[in-house]
C-alpha cells in the first residue's frame, strides 16, 4: 500500500504548510476538506487584506500590501494572475472566484486583521454574511462602496468593539443614510471616525463627544456634521477646531434647529444636544 502526505507525522505536515505563502495556502485549501481543515488551524500568515473591484471590472486581492492577486475576465474564462504565474479557469465569473477566495481569507477561525480595505462599487456583502460562520476580527476598516445600503450590512461582518478605526472614502449624504449606520454597535465603539469626502479625521474622546480638526469648515460641512449629531444616539456633542469659522453663516444654521445649543468663538465651535 503506497504512503500518502498524510502518513507524516502531523507536526511535520503543519510545517511544510507553514512555508506556504498566503495564496498557496488557498489552493491547498481547494484539494480537499482534510487539507482545509490543516490551514484552518494555522494561524494566518497576514495582517493586512485590500479587496479592489476596479473601474476596468478586473479585481485585486492584497495580502500585506505587496502579495497581489489578479481576477480578470478572459471570454468565458477567469484569469488568475500571482507574481508571475497564470492561471485559466474555464466557464467561471471571474467575480465569483475573486470573492470566494476573499470569504475563504476570512472564515480562518484564527484570523485577527491589523486591517482591511474594501473597495468596490459591486454589492457583496450577503455573499460574505453567507460565507462567513462568525464575525471578523480587525482593529481598522476602511471602505469604499458606491452602494450606500451595503455599508451597515458590510459592518455588521465585523466584531463591534475589536474596530478601532473606521474610515469611508464615501460619506452617506442624507440622514436617512446616516441613520442606517451611526447607531450600529461597530460605530458606536469605535475610537476613531473618518469620513474622507467631507476631509476630516473624527476622534472620539470619550463615550459621549467627537473632536474634528480641519483647516476650514464651510456651510456643507456644518449641515452634515449637524446631521450626523442629531442621527446619533451614541454622540451627544462635538467639538470643532479650525483656523477660523464664518460665525453668521453657522449661527444661522445651528439656529434652525432647536434639539441643539452651541458656543462658538473664531477657532472653537461646540454644538451640544439639548
Amino acid at each position: 500500500m503506497s504512503l500518502t502526505i498524510f502518513d507524516l507525522p502531523v507536526e511535520m505536515i503543519n510545517e511544510i504548510v507553514e512555508e506556504l505563502d498566503t495564496f498557496s495556502r488557498f489552493h491547498l485549501q481547494k484539494v480537499s476538506k482534510t487539507f482545509r481543515n490543516i490551514v484552518d488551524r494555522l494561524k494566518p500568515s497576514f495582517k493586512t487584506l485590500d479587496f479592489y473591484i476596479n473601474t476596468d471590472n478586473s479585481i485585486n486581492l492584497i495580502f500585506d500590501k505587496f502579495s497581489v492577486v489578479t481576477y480578470r475576465k478572459e471570454g468565458n474564462s477567469c484569469s488568475l494572475v500571482y507574481k508571475n504565474h497564470k492561471k485559466s479557469i474555464v466557464g467561471v465569473d471571474h467575480i465569483e472566484i475573486a470573492l470566494g477566495d476573499l470569504a475563504r481569507a476570512l472564515k480562518n477561525p484564527k484570523l485577527q486583521l491589523e486591517r482591511i480595505g474594501l473597495f468596490s462599487a459591486t454589492e457583496f456583502s450577503n455573499f460574505l454574511k453567507k460565507c462567513l460562520n462568525s464575525q471578523i476580527y480587525v482593529k481598522k476598516l476602511v471602505l469604499k462602496t458606491h452602494k450606500i445600503d451595503e455599508i451597515p450590512r458590510i459592518l455588521t461582518i465585523f466584531q463591534p468593539g475589536t474596530l478601532e478605526y473606521i474610515e469611508f472614502r464615501n460619506e452617506p449624504k442624507t440622514r436617512k443614510n446616516l441613520l442606517k449606520i451611526v447607531n450600529l454597535e461597530q460605530m458606536k465603539r469605535a475610537r476613531n471616525l473618518k469620513f474622507l469626502e467631507l476631509g476630516v479625521k473624527i476622534r472620539v474622546s470619550n463615550g459621549n463627544r467627537f473632536k474634528i480638526y480641519k483647516k476650514e469648515f464651510d456651510v456643507e460641512d456644518i449641515v452634515r456634521l449637524r446631521d450626523f449629531l442629531l442621527t446619533t444616539a451614541h454622540f451627544k456633542s462635538c467639538l470643532l477646531t479650525a483656523r477660523q469659522f464664518n460665525l453668521p453663516q453657522i449661527e444661522t444654521i445651528l439656529r434652525s434647529d432647536k434639539c441643539l445649543t452651541f458656543t462658538i468663538n473664531r477657532t472653537q465651535l461646540i454644538i451640544e444636544k439639548v
